[in-house]
């Protein structure tokens, strides 16, 4: 009977409760280690996410069952942390899911490639949605949101990409200029959220001119680990 690897993703306290207890259920009689991260930190690119190593190693070197209690919440998109766990099991660990047991290292890869083809499903529907869209306008009929507002016109593709991009490069400079100073608390264990209730102390703001929060942390350190 092997050993059990329990990994506690970087979700809110009290869902971190839960996923001990489904954890400890999961395990039944065999031996249990935890691993937990920090709040938030399954927002973070898996290369800034060292718990999360720590916890694949140990599960390979000691043969034991790498378990989460749930994909969701194990990242930031279930597909994601499905392709996750294909990934791991690729590397010979057993794999086991307390809230979802049809997934295991059997049956993960098929359940990862499932999920990727829903994604590209939904992207499709969403470009022939807005194609639709462009068309009826075009032909001067009046179309609404699904929020009920009139939609009167469509950014051109190259128009959006081009401001998507520009917002894109303006996080980045942003989040470079930031992070030395971010880092020192990281270093020191602070939480994201202790470390933006000090940044708003010192009178920092954000790129906009606000507030520091916990997911604006997040969002910082995930730029730079990218």
């Amino acid at each position: 009977m092997n050993d059990v690897i329990g990994f506690i993703a970087g979700v809110d306290p009290e869902l971190k409760k839960k996923h001990r207890q489904q954890l400890k259920a999961l395990a039944g009689e065999r031996h249990i280690d935890f691993v937990e991260e920090p709040e938030t930190y399954n927002m973070l690119a898996y290369e800034a996410r060292t718990e999360l190593q720590y916890a694949i190693t140990a599960a390979e070197t000691s043969v034991s069952v790498l378990a989460v209690a749930s994909a969701t919440g194990l990242t930031n998109r279930k597909w994601k942390a499905l392709r996750l766990l294909d990934q791991i099991a690729e590397k010979g660990i057993s794999i086991e899911v307390a809230d979802d047991p049809s997934i295991n290292s059997h049956s993960i890869s098929v359940l990862a490639y499932s999920a990727e083809v829903a994604k590209e499903k939904l992207l499709t529907r969403s470009k022939k949605a807005l194609q639709s869209i462009k068309l009826r306008l075009a032909a001067g009929e009046e179309v609404y949101s699904s929020k009920g507002r009139k939609i009167t016109k469509l950014g051109t593709p190259q128009a959006t990409e081009a401001m998507k991009q520009a917002r894109i490069s303006k996080s980045d400079d942003f989040a470079s200029k930031i992070f030395p100073t971010i880092k020192p608390y990281l270093d020191r264990g602070l939480s994201l959220n202790r470390i933006a209730q000090e940044l708003n102390r010192q009178g920092v703001k954000t790129a906009k001119g606000r507030k520091f929060y916990q997911s604006t942390i997040s969002a910082i350190v995930r730029r730079v680990s990218e």
